[in-house]
């Protein structure tokens, strides 16, 4: 790589008056002034080394004291040669061993000096390898990655000592455990400007992976780490197989401390027959810790409807009240992750209706997997009771969900679903069945592609999901049905700062192989509220049956959002949006609906970051607002971004 030349100058303006050796108690002050090449291509290629030389004069006596008053003739000279030496070695040291540096002193007045540095950098020597190993074998491939690496950089002394700790690293990834160099010595050719970096190597012996030794705190199943490991036992030595064991065992997120590494004097067992390109084997050792803190969080609430239209005229009672208490128990590690276990119970002392449910519950334990690499899995146990615009429902549920990351920005998400659910509907629409109770047992497949750069504030890129259910029915018509639904955001950052982002999100879910007026009021699909279309309350962004004050929902639905974001301070943001959403395939034989149309919505909210993700407020505003049923304004307040 060829480097241009640099003239640096250190100077100030004026003409001698006297003798400089005459000179007593005077200043001199100092200007930097640097002359470029023209030439594009090696400006380019020498901007590193021309702000490396630059720190360097910075960094000179000669340059931080020029303010100061100089006694005499004497001690400046003296300045000025230990600025020469250290220019010469510094710039020797980035590879420039022809670099040589003159100066001149002129006189200005009486008591002011100026002083010119001229430095010739002269051209950047190439850096090229030999090695010499000290036992038999096939060491081409070595030989050949160092003389690759030479041959893209210069020779400065961090090249060069890059360069050989990356032989030590290439020896290590193929079997040798402990290589060492006997000798390392650069050979400098000045008249064709090529350093070698000569290099002795004792490779040591060529070992396997011996036995795994775990030591790790109580309670941890040793299964969780072992299927971490990246290698397997009886295969050669491989330092990067130790890094990537050591990254698998953090992003577990359990440990507070990891170490993996060969045993210590457990150099070489034995000598393994018909094998001679292995010495033996090596023992490794593997020891985790974590520093566990707990914590535990109570309350109890007092509350009345929930998740409800604004207006009065809503079908929902209004007299519905409620106590909640919520119990949880998280043992975190030094990465602030670990179990986690909430509990809640939910009573109405003061029933809307005597058939309403009395009581709920929802009973999560959500842990590491220790079955599958870094898997985790949700075991919840719950019953559950919702009040929405559209049907009442209680449900008795038992799920098991494991997560398992593919890949870096790739998540899948599977288990099960048991349930009992009650459901309480619009007796209008199905008479036959006003209350139904029935059993069923699904089971999910998620796939989650994540590259976004924040989960609950992403300001770039774009997350896409897309998932299945098969469920499987006993108690009502139907026996078996099939939802699915496709998910698309993306971030777009206006500015470097990611302060002005717009985002985008489309959703589209469907249900298939079944008749819309056999599927249960909770599995049909609906838009409308805190996800959806905002403008309007959970579940009414959809067409209504006109003999029924209920929305109708559907067998599908397609939404978009589309967002202005705008960070003002550290603190605080706000925002500006438009949603969107039809439902399609909601029409039931003698059961008439509204006229099928796009809803619409637009509104403004304002964020408040915090350390957890930020805090949003928004007022959304319905268009084309049915008098009666959709309210004027809805607000909301939540945490995380909309998508």
């Amino acid at each position: 790589m060829e480097i241009k030349k640099y003239i640096f100058y250190i100077a100030v303006s004026s003409s001698v008056n006297a003798k400089l050796r005459d000179m007593y108690n005077f200043y001199y002050d100092v200007h930097i002034n640097l002359q470029e090449d023209t030439n594009i291509i090696k400006m380019v290629s020498g901007f590193i080394s021309k702000s490396e030389i630059k720190e360097i004069i910075d960094n000179l006596r000669l340059e931080k004291e020029k303010n100061k008053k100089v006694h005499n003739m004497h001690v400046l000279r003296d300045r000025i040669r230990n600025a020469i030496e250290t220019i010469k070695r510094k710039t020797h040291s980035l590879g420039f061993f022809n670099a040589k540096a003159t100066y001149e002193i002129k006189q200005v007045s009486d008591k002011n000096l100026n002083i010119y540095i001229k430095v010739k950098l002269g051209d950047a020597f190439k850096l090229q390898t030999q090695m010499h190993f000290d036992r038999n074998g096939d060491f081409s491939e070595i030989e050949q990655k160092g003389r690759d690496r030479a041959s893209k950089v210069t020779a400065s002394l961090r090249n060069i000592t890059n360069v050989a700790k990356a032989t030590l690293t290439d020896l290590q990834e193929i079997g040798y455990y402990k290589p060492e160099f006997k000798e390392q010595r650069v050979h400098v050719d000045f008249e064709k400007k090529i350093a070698t970096l000569v290099l002795a190597v004792n490779p040591g012996a060529r070992v396997v992976f011996g036995d795994s030794n775990i030591k790790a705190f109580k309670g941890i199943d040793e299964k969780f780490i072992s299927n971490r490991i990246a290698w397997n036992k009886g295969e050669f030595f491989n330092i990067q197989k130790i890094k990537s064991t050591v990254e698998a065992l953090r992003s577990s997120q359990i440990f507070s401390k990891i170490e993996v590494k060969p045993v210590k004097d457990g150099y070489v067992k034995e000598t393994i027959p018909d094998e001679p390109a292995i010495d033996g084997e090596i023992p490794m050792e593997i020891i985790v810790e974590e520093d566990k803190k707990h914590m535990i969080d109570a309350s109890v609430l007092y509350a009345g409807m929930r998740n409800m239209n604004f207006e009065k005229t809503s079908r929902v009672q209004k007299d519905l009240k409620s106590i909640i208490t919520r119990f949880s128990w998280t043992r975190f590690n030094a990465f602030n992750h670990g179990e986690q276990l909430r509990a809640t119970v939910e009573c109405t002392p003061f029933k809307a209706k005597s058939k309403r449910a009395d009581y709920a519950f929802e009973l999560a334990l959500l842990q590491p997997d220790v079955f599958f690499k870094d898997n985790t899995a949700d075991y919840e146990i719950s019953r559950k009771q919702e009040l929405t615009n559209a049907f009442f429902r209680k449900i008795d549920q038992y799920k098991l969900l494991c997560s398992y990351p593919l890949f870096k920005n790739m998540l899948l998400r599977t288990g099960g679903y048991l349930s009992s659910v009650y459901v309480d509907g619009e007796e209008s629409i199905e008479p036959e069945n006003k209350y139904k109770r029935y059993k069923s047992i699904t089971f999910p497949l998620e796939c989650v592609i994540d590259h976004t750069d924040n989960a609950l504030n992403p300001t770039g890129g774009y997350r896409m999901k897309f998932k299945a259910e098969g469920s499987f029915f006993s108690g009502i018509k139907i026996k078996h049905l099939i939802k699915a639904e496709s998910n698309f955001s993306y971030n777009y950052p206006i500015d470097n700062e990611r302060e002005n982002v717009i985002s985008v999100n489309f959703t589209y879910r469907r249900l298939f192989n079944q008749k819309l007026k056999n599927i249960p009021l909770d599995h049909r699909v609906y838009c409308g509220g805190i996800g959806s279309v905002r403008g309007y309350a959970n579940q009414m962004a959809t067409e209504k049956y006109l003999d029924a004050d209920c929305p109708a929902g559907g067998k599908a639905v397609l939404e978009f959002n589309l967002e202005g974001r705008r960070r003002f301070t550290e603190d605080f943001g706000g925002v500006l949006f438009f949603d969107g959403a039809k439902t399609f395939q909601n029409q039931i034989a003698n059961l008439p609906i509204e006229k099928k149309r796009w809803f619409l919505s637009f509104g403004t909210g304002i964020r408040y970051f915090t350390s957890i993700g930020p805090i949003r407020f928004d007022l959304a505003f319905p268009i084309k607002r049915r008098k009666g049923v959709d309210s004027k304004m809805q607000f909301i307040m939540s945490l995380g971004q909309t998508f």
